[in-house]
């Protein structure tokens, strides 16, 4: 579960008080909106502790397949098995699309196409195997408003069919 906002950490929060054994994944950053304070994976993590739940960061890039693999890892071996793989990482481009750089747009899609394909494929066999599970990918697309914000995440996520 990704954690760079209030609402992406919202799952975790949710699922630990129900015994979920978590891993919470971050890159870390700052926040798209500046009055949005932006919770560390290792903040959430400390907070569910603290509150009697399991939860561990990871702080791969789920943009590139070794960071999803190495994400799926990091929760084989801290609890055994994968239940369920909430697949909400995003990034959203906080600037007019005449200001967004190659680089932005590139990024962009590598952690809100991709991203969500690399997790779902490092986690699908064990998935499978176990004979259940889940892959949830919401779409985050518009939970920031406005014509020049939201459009390119909706894009990326739309593309990827969900």
């Amino acid at each position: 579960m990704r954690a760079a906002t209030p609402a992406s950490a919202a799952p975790a929060r949710i699922s630990s008080p129900r015994g979920a054994n978590l891993i919470i994944n971050d890159v870390g950053g700052e926040s798209a909106w500046p009055e949005v304070p932006a919770p560390s994976a290792s903040a959430v993590g400390e907070e569910i502790r603290a509150l009697g739940g399991r939860a561990l960061a990871d702080h791969h890039s789920v943009a590139e397949e070794r960071g999803a693999r190495a994400l799926v890892e990091r929760a084989l071996e801290a609890y055994g098995r994968l239940d369920v793989l909430v697949n909400n990482a995003a990034v959203c481009l906080a600037a007019p699309v005449d200001e967004r750089s190659a680089w932005d747009i590139e990024h962009h899609l590598r952690v809100n196409l991709l991203g969500p394909f690399w997790t779902s494929r490092a986690a699908w066999p064990h998935l499978r195997r176990q004979g259940g599970g889940g892959d949830r990918q919401p779409d985050l697309g518009g939970h920031g408003g406005g014509i020049d914000f939201s459009p390119p995440t909706g894009r990326a996520k739309g593309a990827s069919g969900r």
